[in-house]
Formats: C-alpha cells, structure tokens, sequence
C-alpha cells in the first residue's frame, strides 16, 4: 500500500479533504495521511523518498518548491501542478486570476471537472451517460445544486451523510459520505461551479482549485497516477 501525505494551511482545509476523498475513491490502495505546515515541519526529518507528499495551495512550503518543479499544468490562467521527485504541488497562482478573462476560466474549470462532453478527453469517461430526464430543465437543475451545496456547507460536512446532485458528466444524484480521513468526494462541490456569475475572485479561485483538483486526481497520464510511479 502506498502512502502519500496532503499538506496544507488552515485556510486549504476544505480543499485537503477534497483531494483526499478524491484520491481514496479513485484507489482504495492509497493509505493518505493530511497535516498541517507545522506536523510536516515536525515529522519531515522522518520521512524518506518513498513517502510520497503534495503540498496543497500558497504555503510557504509551497513556496520553496514552486520554482523548481516540473509542471504538468500551468497555464496562463494560474492553474498549476506539477512535481519534483516525490514532491508535488497543487496550486492557483493567483497573480494570473483576472475577472477579464471569466470565459475562459470558467471553460477550463468545466474541462478540468469533467463537464463538457468531449470524448477526446481521458477525463470525460462517463459522459456518454445521463440521468436526466427527457425535457428536464437543466436550470432547475443547477438551482437544486447550489441549495444541496450551500447546505452541505452549512452542516460542514464532516461525519455527515448528505444527498446532493451532481452535474459533473451527467447529472445525477449521489450519496456522499465522510471518512475518517475528512474526505468529500468532488461531486459536491464539481456541481454548482460555473453555474453562475463570478462577483469576486475568492468565489472564482474556490472553483479553480476544486477542478484543478479534479484534473490531477483523473488525468492518468499527466496526474496522480503518473506522479504516484515517477
């Protein structure tokens, strides 16, 4: 069994749980362990190169890594991932997030989720696939998202089971359910982003991370898996 290690700041929390729901649900042979910067400072000195670690989000960690790894992502939106060894980083630049360009980003995050049906994309597996109903309203859809979502918020999610709706390739429902770890799976949050107008750039960043996340966990060959056999 493999171990990797998720390090991020207090304020990344919500996003460290994120990614490790994702990368337990994509293989269950993945033992993964969360800290923060200072339970990383601390134990560090015991870990080897074959303890795999991602640093998660703009750490000072982060920082002594940034200028030296090798990207798999970075583009000029601010998405970036990438590694050296067995460090990875994940992160948005967040000197190169520009409401101008909302369009765009907005068309990366629902690439990088999933949400665009183009079968010339290895993470648009199930695309093919839809529950929605003959007629359904699309709309309505997303609106019933957004209320799953801000709810799933309200209850923090942790040691909750929560029906929510999914709009990542196709719509459909799915039961989320927290580990001990603090893992969400991505369909609550993948569902309501890009759904509505972008008024301040936190709101924009949040979603940029969720489908960058996404991206990594699915992308075979430029993602986890690679990163996890380098």
């Amino acid at each position: 069994m493999k171990q990797l290690t998720i390090v991020a700041s207090k304020k990344d929390r919500e996003m460290q749980n994120l990614l490790a729901g994702e990368i337990v649900e994509s293989n269950s042979d993945i033992k993964v362990v969360s800290m923060d910067e200072k339970e990383y400072d601390d134990t560090k000195s015991k870990l080897t190169t074959a303890n795999k670690i991602i640093l998660l989000g703009n750490s000072k960690i982060m920082k002594s890594y940034e200028n030296i790894v090798h990207y798999k992502v970075n583009d000029k939106f601010g998405f970036r991932y990438g590694w050296l060894a067995n460090v990875a980083i994940i992160d948005i630049d967040e000197k190169k997030v520009d409401l101008e360009n909302i369009d765009e980003i907005v068309a990366e995050i629902h690439r990088f989720s999933g949400i665009e049906q183009n079968s010339d994309s290895n993470m648009h597996e199930d695309s093919t696939e839809s529950s929605i109903g003959e007629g359904e309203n699309i709309e309505n859809n997303q609106k019933k998202v957004k209320q799953w979502l801000n709810a799933t918020r309200d209850l923090g999610g942790v040691g909750e089971t929560i029906a929510i709706a999914a709009l990542a390739n196709p719509l459909k429902a799915v039961s989320i359910l927290t580990s001990p770890l603090t893992a969400v799976s991505s369909a609550a949050y993948i569902g309501a982003i890009g759904t509505s107008k972008y008024n301040s750039k936190k709101k924009l960043i949040r979603d940029m991370k969720v489908a960058l996340i996404k991206r990594f966990v699915l992308d075979k060959e430029t993602g986890l898996n690679s990163f996890l056999n380098n």
